[in-house]
């Protein structure tokens, strides 16, 4: 009796280690489908990305300058804050305006500047 016992509690755990591994196996290759899908994602963003850098170049016939975007949200800005707040606007660009007139002021200055 108790053999019988034993031999079905063994046939139970030999299954459930098949069932473990086959699982196991299951994760691992879905987890290398998953893998695999994200790189080609990547590389086909970065292919997509190269494509339009390189449509960029070939339209852009004109030379950029750096700071044709920051000026362009600089201005931007500021025609924000005037809408908003017209007085304090005013103060901002009078504060940079002083600044703008210390530092010709220095530069001008004999032994100031350079």
């Amino acid at each position: 009796m108790l053999n019988l016992v034993l031999g079905v509690l063994s046939g139970e755990f030999a299954k459930e280690r098949e069932r473990v591994e086959n699982r196991r196996a299951f994760l691992k290759l879905r987890r290398q489908q998953q893998i695999e899908r994200e790189l080609n994602g990547y590389m086909e963003w970065i292919s997509k990305a190269e494509e339009v850098i390189l449509a960029e170049d070939e339209t852009d016939g004109e030379q950029r300058h750096p700071f044709d975007g920051a000026l362009r949200r600089a201005t931007i800005k500021k025609s924000k804050t005037d809408l908003l707040n017209p007085e304090e606007a005013e103060d901002q660009l009078a504060d940079i305006a002083s600044v703008g007139e210390s530092l010709l002021f220095i530069a001008d200055r004999p032994g100031g500047g350079s």
